[in-house]
């Protein structure tokens, strides 16, 4: 038996403790910062859509098309730098998709795709049968943030 077990405590519950301290700084000290971030050279082209369904089960079977046509442009366009549907956390009939090109030109290119043809018009169908509506923009990016 051991004659001071409070010790012994102790020292492994300070020791564990600062393990998990120094782990924590280590990690944060070596992964990069906002600060440290370059400055973006190229000044993208942007395109947000505002999508509005009109049911959860038009939302899904719209999550599952775009999917399709999110995961080719991923696999096949270096120059699509971003391409995202995001859901609101207010209004589960409401969503926004965010495209960003390296230019102008790539979005240009992106819209002539086989697969990006298909997808447009099962889109166009979903538009015409007021399933889906879109209230899109497009914009340059200014590189006063960053992405």
């Amino acid at each position: 038996m051991m004659k001071h077990p409070k010790a012994v405590v102790f020292a492994v519950v300070t020791v564990a403790a600062a393990y998990l301290l120094f782990s924590m700084y280590s990690r944060r000290s070596s992964t990069q910062t906002r600060a440290d971030r370059e400055k973006p050279t190229i000044a993208s082209f942007i395109l947000i859509v505002h999508v509005t369904f009109s049911s959860k089960k038009v939302k899904e079977d719209f999550k599952v098309l775009y999917a399709e046509e999110a995961e080719f442009c991923r696999k096949s366009e270096a120059n699509t730098l971003s391409y995202e549907l995001a859901l609101s956390d207010r209004d589960e009939l409401a969503g926004v998709i965010i495209e960003r090109f390296r230019s102008k030109d790539d979005y240009l290119s992106h819209k002539e795709s086989s697969v990006f043809k298909r997808y447009r018009e099962k889109l166009k169908k979903l538009e015409e049968s007021g399933d889906v509506k879109l209230n899109g923009q497009s914009y340059y990016q200014s590189n006063l943030g960053y992405f």
